[in-house]
């Protein structure tokens, strides 16, 4: 009897043993999985916290954006800039945070073709780089350095032929692609001698956009175009470069082409000498003179304006005024007024970069597809209407030879005042050329703890 009682608490001593171990695998199996799913929520966390760091650095770039060129230069720029954008702590440290598990964005240059795209000496480096052999650039890359497509068609429908001609700059290029690329944006159904239009995209269920194209990517729909050869493109190509029609400072342009005279010459005082107002009026009013009337020329401040006079001549190109002569009736008799703006030397590199930062002969703020001439690279340099081989080596080589804070720099009135170009190229060139854009593309990257967590976007 007492054999068999001891039996049974032996057994029921296992069975509790059982349960127990049981129980306990089971707390341990729920604390490994409240681990996991700890550990999860904070990678999660982390990684939500390095998107927000990156959307921070986005933020930060838009924001300089919006500054003056003056400005952004003041600080570095925003196309090479270590300091200003590798690691940059989203909060404010502590004196006892440890920086480097804070989050943190660093913005970077496009990693494949970003040497290309900002104008870097490329004789070591051939078309099929590999992005790892170019170094970082911490920054972006200004989109005026390459080629507006849109500008590109608006050069072939001035002159039949250049269009292609443009493109075909642009190396790895083909007359396939070329002509496939204009008739994809331009209005109408007409196919290029090596191009494509509705007949070839039907097979594909697509049609040409006939008109601006909605992003790069839209290209790869193009005829010859493939993504392998769109990545090397693209550090010559663009859809997207602009610029504000805004003074070096920020400041308004005057619009020299207001119809409202008395506005005009309000807007003009506020910004530019007093002759140079004047003269700008009675340009408007009376057009240019073939000859001078007499031998002597009036300074234009002498010449009491009538602003109630209706403006009878548009000015085509501010360059229009340099060396200009206007005839009046003063006193009855026929004086004739010399242009404030003249060819000498002195007046090219002093008064020339004053007239085109500060006059403009359009009114819509925003200028898309101007060239930046002291980045853009040779092939996109020849690209320029009028630009030969010998005027791109001088501009490349005065280039390398001036620092990039070179107030002379900061219009394009440098590639006249240095001879770099002559006048009819200058003028020509004059609506397609700037000295800095304000559309950047560049790569966000968000961190947190180092490498713990990254985000990165485009």
């Amino acid at each position: 009897m007492n054999r068999r009682r001891r039996s049974r608490n032996g057994a029921v001593l296992i069975i509790v043993l059982v349960l127990v171990l049981l129980m306990g695998v089971a707390a341990g199996g729920f604390l490994l999985t409240m681990q996991t799913e700890n550990i999860a929520a904070r990678s999660s966390g982390d990684l939500l916290t390095a998107q927000t760091a990156a959307e921070s650095g986005e933020v930060m770039f838009a924001a300089l954006l919006e500054a003056p060129r003056q400005y952004r230069d003041s600080i570095g720029g925003l196309g090479d800039n270590p300091e200003l954008f590798a690691t940059v702590a989203v909060d404010e440290p502590r004196d006892d945070t440890d920086l480097s598990e804070m989050p943190a964005f660093t913005i970077r240059a496009p990693a494949h073709g970003a040497r290309r795209a900002l104008g870097r000496d490329m004789t070591s480096v051939g078309l099929g780089v590999d992005a790892a052999d170019e170094p970082l650039v911490f920054g972006g890359v200004d989109e005026s350095n390459k080629v507006h497509l849109m500008k590109v068609l608006q050069w072939e429908q001035t002159n039949p032929g250049a269009g292609r001609a443009a493109l075909l700059r642009i190396p790895g290029m083909t007359e396939e692609a070329a002509d496939s690329l204009l008739d994809w944006v331009d209005a109408d159904s007409v196919v290029r001698e090596f191009g494509a239009e509705n007949e070839y995209y039907a097979a594909k269920g697509i049609r040409p956009r006939n008109g601006r194209p909605s992003s790069m990517r839209e290209l790869l729909l193009v005829r010859g175009v493939s993504a392998e050869t769109m990545s090397n493109w693209s550090a010559w190509l663009t859809i997207y470069s602009a610029h504000r029609d805004e003074a070096y400072d920020g400041g308004k342009r005057v619009f020299v082409n207001d119809s409202d005279l008395t506005r005009l010459h309000q807007n003009l005082v506020q910004r530019v000498p007093l002759d140079w107002a004047q003269f700008v009026i009675q340009y408007r009013q009376s057009g240019p003179a073939a000859t001078a009337s007499s031998d002597t020329p009036v300074a234009p401040e002498t010449i009491p304006l009538d602003l109630s006079l209706a403006p009878r001549f548009r000015i085509g190109s501010l360059m229009d005024l340099v060396d200009a002569k206007v005839s009046l009736n003063h006193n009855g008799s026929q004086v004739w007024v010399a242009s404030p703006w003249s060819s000498d030397a002195v007046s090219m590199s002093e008064q020339l970069p004053q007239l085109l930062d500060r006059l403009t002969v359009t009114s819509i703020g925003r200028i898309e597809g101007a060239i930046n001439v002291n980045v853009a690279t040779r092939e996109v340099l020849m690209m320029l209407p009028g630009m030969d081989e010998g005027m791109v080596e001088r501009v490349l080589g005065a280039r390398s030879m001036a620092g990039v804070d070179d107030p002379s720099r900061r219009t394009p009135a440098w590639l006249l005042a240095q001879d770099m170009v002559d006048r009819s190229t200058f003028r020509a060139m004059l609506p397609h050329i700037n000295c800095g854009g304000d559309v950047y593309r560049a790569q966000f990257w968000g961190s947190l703890g180092g490498d713990l967590a990254t985000h990165q976007y485009e």
